[in-house]
């Protein structure tokens, strides 16, 4: 978990990667297919945005955090200032 903080009050990230078992002649293999993030404070979900791998697309850990943290955030309703905080510390990790 990653956590930032926005006017003062500790916020929590948590990202998620799902995960299916496609078979192949080697066996079954686990190939990542989306990425889940949610936005928490003090235990309670602000926001949660779900990113999902086309079949077509390499999985990219970084690629879906920025997707899915972009969605998280537009679902909490933070203004400009907020999220700009909020993706500063993202990127300064």
């Amino acid at each position: 978990m990653i956590y930032v903080t926005v006017n003062d009050k500790e916020l929590g990230i948590l990202f998620k990667h799902g995960k299916i078992v496609k078979e192949t002649t080697n066996g079954p293999q686990t190939h990542p297919c989306k990425t889940t993030c949610s936005i928490f404070d003090a235990e309670v979900a602000l926001g949660t945005g779900i990113v999902k791998l086309d079949s077509r697309d390499q999985f990219k850990y970084d690629k879906g955090r920025k997707l899915s943290l972009k969605g998280a955030l537009a679902a909490t309703g933070f203004d400009k200032e907020e999220r700009t905080q909020v993706w500063k510390q993202f990127h300064a990790r």
